[in-house]
């Protein structure tokens, strides 16, 4: 029987198990090639299409807002068109989908470049495939390599 201490110079707690420490590297690794590929997307669909994307927006009426909105992942609203129509009129259109240039919604940015038909470029969903397929294979790797270490004393 292992102590914690001994457990957790032995291996490193993740989602799917204990991954042995001489394999954290390589996730690591992979880590920072997913996180360079998102960062790489997020600049290509910022430069191409926020403007357009946030005109669409805006040139919906309140109703058809709401609905593109609660469609959209990351951007649900308020519970009622009502209680939307009146942050509308108090903070304006814009204040719906603020902070839409912001990585953590890169998927609500596609989500809404796809809804609204501006059509990617087939090197754009190349782009996204590659970096999906690497967050495949970074959760395939996990999965594959974590174990379940032998028991150990609490105390």
């Amino acid at each position: 029987m292992m102590t914690c201490r001994e457990c957790h110079t032995k291996y490193v707690s993740t989602p799917y198990g204990w991954l042995p420490r001489e394999l954290a590297q390589n996730y690591k690794d992979m880590n920072v090639h997913y996180e360079e590929q998102k960062n790489h997307i997020h600049q290509v669909l910022i430069n191409k299409y926020l403007a357009p994307v946030t005109e669409n927006l805006l040139n919906l009426g309140y109703k058809e807002l709401y609905e593109v909105l609660n469609k959209t992942p990351g951007f649900g609203t308020h519970n009622t068109y009502p209680t939307f129509r009146k942050h509308m009129n108090k903070y304006g259109s814009q204040s719906a989908f603020r902070g839409i240039d912001r990585i953590e919604y890169l998927k609500s940015l596609m989500h809404l470049i796809s809804f609204l038909k501006l059509g990617l470029t087939q090197e754009e969903e190349a782009l996204i495939s590659e970096w999906e397929l690497i967050g495949k294979n970074k959760r395939d790797y996990l999965k594959s390599h974590s174990v379940a270490p032998a028991s150990h004393k609490t105390k």
